[in-house]
């Protein structure tokens, strides 16, 4: 629209389900990163039109994940070549690919 809002932060304004988002994502994953003309993302959008927490999470572990991948070549190799879809990417950091989120896990001693 004439903001620069994508169809992402439209969604944002109509409190929508998470199968919605994952589905508009599947189609349009770049509208995670869009900013529209007065510098809010989706997920401020979101924040401001208090849309359910599930969605604001699956967002922000989506948006993590596609950086984390974007900016680790070594990640996305180590990926490539495991048949798991569970990838240890440091001593404390998961990337489960099934369900799209990077979590951190608590190591013993730390």
């Amino acid at each position: 629209d004439k903001h620069g809002r994508s169809v992402l932060h439209q969604a944002m304004r109509k409190n929508p389900s998470l199968e919605n988002i994952q589905d508009l994502l599947d189609l349009h994953p770049e509208a995670i990163y869009q900013q529209d003309s007065f510098d809010r993302s989706p997920v401020d959008i979101a924040l401001c039109y208090g849309v359910n927490s599930d969605v604001v999470e699956y967002m922000e572990s989506k948006k993590m994940l596609s950086q984390l991948l974007h900016n680790n070549e070594d990640v996305v190799n180590a990926i490539a070549e495991k048949s798991s879809h569970v990838t240890r990417i440091s001593a404390d950091i998961v990337l489960d690919r099934e369900s799209q989120t990077v979590r951190t896990v608590t190591l013993p001693g730390r």
